[in-house]
């Protein structure tokens, strides 16, 4: 009997229920994130998969949407996100296919594609795969609180007003302009972990509660510390971590395309 051949596709809405449970078995996350992320980015249009007849062997999406903004250029710009492979079939170079498929993707189409590797061992991975380079160092800054009775106030918004006030900050900037879709899928991501996108005197800042610690996932102000601290205070937190650039710092980010050194990469998804 002739075996059935291995090979890459997108899949279909039949096969939904399986890519949930590969994400599930893989990430953990609960049905609802999974749910969130196929609500704006549908996986018949942005997933990929490796299979051999009805069986998936990996999986990957190709989030769509976002661009570079370098001066008076733009060019369009996609995230890799959640490449999982079910146990059974791990270290055969399945989603290593899928990685070279989507530099290939990034060829065919002059596609800027990037990622924020899930622990440090990877970038050499997705350097291998998709030829990706790291960017982005930074390092981790923790502060206490402070008693204040001066802070500025603070004021939940919402992606949409995020997105535009973002797009002020960095206009002057190499940076990366996300979609509508991707900041809906964060804001519901931080929501999730008692947070949200928030302004504070003219600064905006996407952030997360864990415990007794405020985790910055970006921070854009004239200020960053009277930002932070108006925060902890508003969440009844006494510490907060966020990264800034550093030189020395760890890569935050592996890419292929036509970014710049100094490019400001945003939010990334965990």
């Amino acid at each position: 009997m002739r075996e059935k051949p291995i090979r890459i596709t997108q899949p279909d809405v039949q096969g939904i229920p399986v890519l949930k449970q590969i994400w599930m078995d893989t990430f953990g996350d609960p049905p609802e994130l999974i749910e969130a992320f196929f609500d704006r980015f549908p996986p018949e249009r942005i997933g990929w998969i490796v299979c051999c007849g009805d069986e998936i062997l990996s999986t990957a999406y190709l989030m769509l949407g976002n661009s570079l903004m370098h001066g008076d250029q733009t060019h369009a710009a996609a995230y890799v996100y959640a490449v999982a492979t079910p146990t059974e079939h791990r270290g055969k170079g399945y989603a290593g296919m899928l990685m070279r498929h989507f530099a290939q993707i990034a060829e065919e189409r002059k596609l800027l594609i990037y990622t924020r590797p899930a622990n440090e061992s990877l970038f050499h991975w997705y350097a291998k795969t998709m030829q990706t380079v790291p960017a982005a160092p930074l390092s981790l800054r923790q502060i206490a609180a402070k008693k204040s009775a001066d802070l500025p106030s603070v004021q939940k918004i919402s992606s949409t007003d995020y997105g535009g006030m973002r797009e002020a900050f960095l206009s002057a900037l190499p940076h990366i302009i996300l979609s509508e879709a991707f900041l809906s899928l964060q804001e519901f991501y931080l929501e999730a972990e008692n947070g949200g996108y928030y302004s504070v005197n003219g600064g905006i800042c996407a952030c997360e509660v864990h415990g007794d610690t405020l985790v910055v996932k970006e921070l854009l102000a004239r200020d960053d510390d009277e930002v932070v601290q108006a925060l902890m205070q508003y969440f009844k937190v006494s510490k907060a971590q966020f990264f800034a650039p550093s030189a020395s710092g760890k890569a935050q980010v592996a890419y292929r395309g036509a970014a710049q050194s100094h490019t400001n990469w945003g939010l990334l998804l965990d």
